[in-house]
């Protein structure tokens, strides 16, 4: 960069420095031209000595443009300095107040300024040191009192400083409204049993759980277990049940009897010594021949009963007819008497109860309760309870029509533990 001087107009700018070489340029070019002048000066003299009035202008003549254009450089460096010293800097005034305050005592010729600046002693400046002091470095700055930075945008990855408003922008979202219970990482943890590994302890469990979309090929350990966890004791999943499996109370299918013109319906092998109950639902149930009688012996001791009976029915039907009837004889008569419809639906419908069957040492109590469509009137109500009142268990059961077969129908035994 070249310093101010004559050839380009004791030009200046705000970055030119004030240190030696520039004082040294410009009162050097200044130091030239008044050399000069003090030559012409001397020429002048001589002149004047000389008494000539041609030398005397001549000398007028040649000092005049020197003279006007070293006034008009030097308004330009005050300029200068002027309008350099009113931009507010603290560290340039200290150094221009200690340099130029001393001018006039300590450097009023050109060559003590240029001493002055050459043994110049920044420590010297008051204050200076102490500003300096109160500046950050560049190297890891620590800010004392409330410092602030523009906001990053957020998500912003990169070297740039985050202030607080940016952080408390990523918590929020990180956040993202979540209960208060469950919004810091402490809670989080708590809630995950501090499992480091929850995932796979859940995943473990979960395969250790019954389910009940696929197959889980479980072994017969794991099988027996569940059983048990699930009340069901040794029983396993199966078409039928046996009844020493189901806990006490439970109802379960003993056998079903399908009729198809069939003169009876029974069944010998079904009925276990472990119920305290049995329970034959008659479904459909349809005679061959019109006015019959419907019965019903029970087995013990190896031979169905046709004695030791006793019992009362009532009877109604829909054209408002009513009867009772007992009887002891031949089996009990679940349907009116001398008028069951042939082959007329629905059929007998209804069921018969057989209280405390395994008991050996007194009666059996049964009750019934049943409907028929009859030669009377649409439809039978029939009601009825009674005894069988010989001894030994029951174990089975028996359905015959008085005349004829029985064309369809199904009677299923259940059996209450």
């Amino acid at each position: 960069m070249t310093g101010p001087s004559a050839d380009n107009n004791y030009h200046v700018d705000r970055t030119t420095p004030l240190d030696a070489d520039t004082f040294n340029g410009i009162f050097g070019s200044v130091g030239t031209r008044l050399t000069a002048t003090e030559a012409v000066r001397a020429d002048f003299d001589t002149l004047i000595a000389a008494g000539t009035a041609q030398a005397i202008a001549a000398v007028q003549d040649a000092i005049s443009p020197y003279a006007e254009e070293a006034q008009t450089k030097a308004a330009q460096i005050s300029a200068y300095l002027t309008a350099y010293l009113s931009d507010a800097n603290p560290i340039r005034d200290a150094v221009l107040t200690a340099v130029l305050g001393g001018v006039a005592a300590r450097g009023d010729t050109l060559a003590k300024l240029l001493a002055l600046i050459d043994g110049f002693n920044l420590s010297s400046i008051d204050g200076l040191t102490e500003a300096l002091a109160a500046l950050a470095p560049l190297d890891s700055p620590q800010i004392i009192g409330v410092g602030t930075v523009l906001t990053a945008a957020p998500g912003t990855n990169s070297a740039q400083i985050a202030n607080c408003a940016f952080v408390a922008a990523a918590l929020a979202a990180l956040v993202n409204s979540a209960p208060t219970t469950l919004d810091t990482l402490n809670e989080l943890a708590n809630a995950l049993g501090s499992d480091p590994n929850f995932a796979t302890t859940t995943a473990t469990a979960l395969g250790n759980r019954l389910r009940i979309d696929a197959d889980q090929g479980l072994g017969s350990g794991a099988k027996a277990i569940g059983r048990t966890n699930l009340g069901l004791g040794g029983m396993s999943i199966k078409d039928s049940v046996a009844g020493a499996d189901l806990p006490g109370g439970s109802w379960y299918r003993l056998a079903t009897l399908t009729a198809s013109n069939s003169a009876e319906l029974f069944d010998t092998a079904s009925l276990l010594s472990g119920c305290i109950e049995y329970e034959i639902v008659i479904s459909n149930l349809l005679p061959s021949a019109s006015g019959v009688d419907l019965y019903c012996q029970i087995q013990s001791g190896g031979a169905f009963q046709g004695a030791n009976y006793s019992f009362a029915s009532h009877t109604a039907d829909t054209g408002g007819n009513t009867s009772y009837g007992a009887t002891g004889a031949g089996g009990i008569s679940i349907s009116r008497p001398g008028n069951y419809t042939a082959n007329a639906a629905p059929g007998c419908n209804g069921s018969i109860r057989i209280t405390d069957p395994a008991q050996s040492s007194g009666p059996k109590a049964l009750r019934w309760d049943t409907t028929q469509p009859t030669t009377v009137s649409d439809l039978c109500h029939v009601t009825g309870g009674g005894w069988w009142t010989g001894v030994g268990a029951v174990t089975g059961i028996r359905f015959f029509p008085s005349v004829g077969n029985f064309v369809s129908g199904v009677i299923h035994i259940n059996g209450r533990r």
